[in-house]
Order: C-alpha cells, then sequence, then structure tokens
C-alpha cells in the first residue's frame, strides 16, 4: 500500500507534477500553434472582429502566459516568493478557464434565443464560478523548500470548491446546449456539427474535471494527526499536498481546449477565412433545423442572431453575402 504522506513519496509524486506539466505545456503550445491561422485571419482582417472573438483570444493565450509563468515556478533554483507564484499561476489560469465558461455559456443561451428562463439561470452559475475562481486565487498558496531547492504547493485542498463548482458549471452550459439541440433535431450541416462537437466536448470536459475531483476529494496527501505534529515541529516545508493538484492544470487546458474549439468550429463554419475586396449587396438567408417530416410553424421557434459572411462567386468576380441566421424552428 502507497504511504500517501511519506515525504520521500510525495517528493517522487511532486517530480512527476513536474514532468506532467512540461508535457501539458508543450502539448497545449503545439495546440495554440497549430489554431493559429485562425487568429491570423482576425489580425489580417480577412475575418471580422467581434467581441467573443476577443474573448476566445484571451482564454487561450491567458493559458499560454499561464503555463510559462508556472514552467518558470517549477524550474527556477533560487529562492523566490513562491506565493506570490503560485498566485500569479491559479489568476492566469482561471480566467482563462473563466472566459472559456463564459464561450459555452454564450453557446447555450444562442441556442435557445437568449429566452429568459435559460439566460437569468445561466448567467447566475456563471458568476457564482467566477467567484469560486477568484476565491481559488486568495486561497493558493505555496512556500520555498530549501531542501529541494523548490517552490513546494501547500493547502491544495482548498481548490475543492472551485474545480467541483466549475465541473458543474460547464457541465451544466454543454448539457443545456446539447439536450436543446437534441429537442430540436435537424439534418442541416450546422445541426450536425453542434451535435457532434457538443457531444465530443461534453464528454472529454466531463472525464477531465471528474479525474481531479475525485482527486481533490480522496485528499490523499493530508497528514494524519501524528505527520501533522512531526511536519510542524521538525520541517514544516517538506509537506505538500501535491495529488489534490495533480490533474487540475490538465482540466483547465482540457477546458479551454474544448470550449475554444466549438467557438472555432462554429466560427469558421459561419464565416469563411477569406474577405474578397470587391464585395456586393448584402442579401439575407435563413438556416433552419426541423424534424424530418414535420412541419415548419412559427410555434416554438428559436431565434438565433448569427452574423455570418459567405463566399460567392459568380463568373470571374467574388462577391460576400453577409447573412444573419434569423430564425432555426423546430
Amino acid at each position: 500500500m502507497v504511504a500517501w504522506t511519506d515525504p520521500d513519496v510525495i517528493a517522487d509524486q511532486t517530480e512527476t507534477f513536474v514532468h506532467f506539466v512540461h508535457i501539458l505545456g508543450g502539448l497545449y503550445l503545439a495546440e495554440v500553434l497549430l489554431r493559429f491561422p485562425f487568429e491570423w485571419d482576425v489580425y489580417t482582417g480577412k475575418r471580422p472582429l467581434r467581441w467573443t472573438m476577443l474573448v476566445y483570444i484571451l482564454s487561450r493565450w491567458l493559458m499560454v502566459l499561464d503555463l510559462g509563468v508556472f514552467l518558470a515556478m517549477l524550474n527556477v533554483k533560487t529562492e523566490v516568493n513562491c506565493s506570490a507564484a503560485f498566485k500569479a499561476v491559479i489568476g492566469l489560469g482561471n480566467i482563462a478557464v473563466g472566459l472559456a465558461s463564459l464561450l459555452l455559456m454564450i453557446r447555450a443561451v444562442a441556442i435557445n434565443a437568449s429566452r429568459k428562463i435559460y439566460l437569468f439561470p445561466l448567467v447566475a452559475i456563471l458568476l457564482v464560478n467566477w467567484a469560486t475562481l477568484l476565491h481559488a486565487v486568495y486561497v493558493a498558496d505555496a512556500v520555498w523548500d530549501p531542501q529541494s531547492s523548490a517552490c513546494s504547493l501547500r493547502d491544495t485542498r482548498s481548490f475543492a470548491v472551485n474545480i467541483l463548482v466549475s465541473f458543474f458549471a460547464d457541465l451544466v452550459f454543454m448539457g443545456v446546449s446539447f439536450v436543446s439541440l437534441v429537442r430540436k433535431e435537424g439534418v442541416s450541416r450546422l445541426w450536425r456539427m453542434l451535435y457532434r462537437e457538443g457531444l465530443m466536448c461534453m464528454t472529454v470536459a466531463t472525464a477531465a474535471y471528474l479525474i481531479p475531483s475525485v482527486f481533490v476529494l480522496l485528499n490523499l496527501n493530508g497528514a494524519s494527526y501524528e505527520d501533522f505534529v512531526y511536519i510542524v515541529s521538525f520541517n514544516p516545508s517538506v509537506h505538500t499536498d501535491i495529488m489534490n493538484y495533480m490533474f487540475q492544470p490538465f482540466a483547465s487546458i482540457v477546458m479551454v481546449t474544448c470550449s475554444t474549439r466549438m467557438y472555432r468550429e462554429l466560427s469558421e463554419f459561419l464565416t469563411p477565412s477569406v474577405v474578397p475586396a470587391h464585395t456586393t449587396a448584402a442579401t439575407r438567408h435563413s438556416l433552419e433545423f426541423y424534424k424530418p417530416g414535420g412541419k415548419i410553424t412559427r410555434h416554438g421557434t428559436v431565434s438565433v442572431k448569427i452574423e455570418m459572411e459567405t463566399v460567392t462567386q459568380t463568373d470571374a468576380t467574388f462577391g460576400t453575402d453577409k447573412t444573419v441566421v434569423d430564425e432555426s424552428h423546430v
């Protein structure tokens, strides 16, 4: 049986955690660079800049910055203010996660046409989630361990509320979107794309959140009374409950990746990346969700206000049709 509170075991777990964060940082940076052409189209004016796009960009690059600061903190060999560094890590990461949750909430609200019965509860859940993310910054703590010449994380069990509330909030946002799509089953490419992306990301995010939630509740490195007396009396900096935090960076990265992926896929579907220099007059179209064989009526109509631009070609001339998706009928 593993002696979870043994200092040598915790030291090995901490070393594993450092390697794990390096791997996560490399994978996430690769993902950001691979998808960078999408953002480059915004920077070069080939894709319209909307406020939701700013949320997308900030979420992704704040996570990159967060991982950079975290890796610097884990690799430093001279004494630093570990508490301030760890608060910066938690702050940057939680802002990125909070913005990712905002994208999920916007998606859920849009699919349900901003109905108040959905809007108000979802906004309330988002605000509670943001409050717990800020609380995590306040309680984050780390100290310099002279024996290992590294920062040692402390009291990571205090993140339990944060991880559980974030798990619940993001699951609600994705669940509302998915259930709403299922209720208005359709055959259009847009419906299939939303359904596929929603199901895949909800499954992946649930699994990613479930792992750290279980570990933080188990509190494997939690010291017994005898261990606590020894730690306080002889070596107060040696004990760190690293297992509680082992998979939380993984969950945060997965959440940001899934949320921004769903936003990017929808944006690429609705808005081509090339905006020609010569445009024609705007035309109005409508995309519809409907059940096969069902009668399309205005009862139960869902109004999703989405602006998009589509590129058309007539003879040798390119034109741009500006499209507004006015109503999705069920």
